[in-house]
């Protein structure tokens, strides 16, 4: 009986670990987003109106000309022991319902290499999930070595709602192992709320 209470007891402490890991994170969702996910700190934020340039990897057609039509977001920490660096940029706007429906996977794919192109990146590989009508889910991986011979792990999720995509470009230095274990919690974070 002590064993199980011992072990009860470590289970215990175990979870409580995770759950105040987590309780660190703040959850983030644009307002005309139907995706949310855990990030280390709240991001600075800023509009996306329908006259301005698009960010290169969401060339979707937006359901109004004027006024606002999605959110960026954008988290950046520096480790200044040794100067790794993780970037978490969030990107989303509105779309009709058409222009979504009619996402195909190669389309999916050109945008998520268009968001890296200016990278050199190693071990690239794409994923893909369907949900219905036009939710979908694709993610491309990839390394890029820097002019410092370190390693940066850089991940573009791209994340098609009823009304809106979401575009999650996350970047960091592999070796950092507090980055990566963050990288962990935003990953496995990322969910459809709806609106």
């Amino acid at each position: 009986m002590r064993i199980f209470t011992l072990s009860a007891l470590f289970c215990l402490i175990c979870l409580t670990t995770v759950a105040n890991a987590q309780d660190e994170f703040v959850r983030y969702a644009a307002a005309e987003g139907e995706y949310s996910l855990l990030m280390p700190e709240a991001p600075s934020v800023s509009s996306i109106w329908a006259n301005s340039p698009l960010p290169g990897a969401l060339q979707i057609k937006p359901p109004v000309d004027i006024a606002t039509i999605g959110e960026s977001a954008l988290y950046k920490r520096v480790d200044s022991d040794t100067g790794d660096a993780m970037t978490i940029k969030v990107d989303t706007l509105q779309a009709t319902a058409d222009s979504l429906q009619n996402l195909s996977q190669d389309q999916l794919t050109q945008a998520l290499e268009n968001q890296v192109s200016s990278l050199s990146l190693e071990k690239q590989k794409v994923s893909f999930s369907g949900g219905s009508k036009t939710l979908k889910w694709a993610t491309l991986t990839g390394y890029e070595i820097g002019q410092d011979q370190r390693v940066q792990f850089h991940a573009v999720h791209y994340l098609s709602g009823l009304e809106s995509v979401t575009l999650v470009h996350i970047a960091f230095s592999l070796e950092n192992r507090r980055f990566k274990n963050d990288y962990e919690t935003l990953g496995s974070s990322i969910k459809y709320t709806g609106r």
